[in-house]
């Protein structure tokens, strides 16, 4: 298991909550419970922003099979510790995670819409994924209005059209008039019952340590 210099005690007293969820994180991740590990790990950042916080995430991603992820982690892991002395061992795993990394692409959609792939809101218009199926979902208000499911291949692009994600008109219509039919029969009903009763209606969700190396 690779690991960082320093450990969890050396963050100022004022920093207890990052060191909570820090040391949950590191116990999860020995139990191999990767789901809550990075979500500890994650809430660590929130309160103390790290480079070796990016390098557990990674670690993490990586044992829990989202390689994608694990690669934006150790990334951005270099970027703000390029002097690291685990440097070498980060690069030969993004160029071994790298092989398992497709490109989903998807077609802009206008505002108040937005896209969802799996948990996550799509900023740009393609997004690198870890090959496998993944749900692509429009939103709108933050309602779901539609989601499909689509294959990623490692090493290929997938493209999800504005036509995928928008429904024929005739569903739209479908819709509005079922809605009309249910509500002029409850109407037809309530009338009937009036009419025969006579009477008004009843009221009715071992790791890298925080030093950076």
């Amino acid at each position: 298991m690779w690991s960082v210099g320093a450990s969890a005690q050396e963050l100022a007293p004022t920093q207890d909550a990052a060191r909570g969820h820090f040391k949950a994180g590191s116990a999860y991740f020995e139990r191999r419970e990767y789901d809550r590990a990075i979500k500890e790990f994650l809430e660590a950042q929130r309160e103390v922003d790290v480079p070796a916080l990016d390098y557990n995430l990674a670690l993490a991603y990586e044992r829990l099979g989202d390689a994608a992820r694990a690669v934006r982690a150790y990334e951005r892991f270099l970027a703000r510790s390029p002097e690291s002395t685990n440097r070498a061992t980060v690069e030969r795993a993004i160029v071994r995670l790298d092989g398992q990394i497709g490109m989903l692409i998807v077609d802009p959609t206008p505002a108040p819409e937005s896209v969802r792939v799996d948990d996550t809101a799509l900023v740009a218009g393609d997004e690198r994924v870890t090959e496998g199926r993944h749900r692509v979902s429009l939103q709108r208000d933050g309602v779901t209005v539609r989601s499909i499911s689509v294959q990623v291949r490692a090493g290929g692009r997938t493209r999800v059209t504005a036509k995928d994600l928008h429904p024929p008109a005739r569903w739209w219509i479908g819709v509005a008039v079922g809605s009309a039919v249910v509500v002029a029969g409850l109407a037809i009903g309530l009338g009937v019952g009036l009419g025969a009763s006579g009477t008004a209606p009843a009221r009715m969700g071992s790791v890298g340590s925080l030093g950076v190396p």
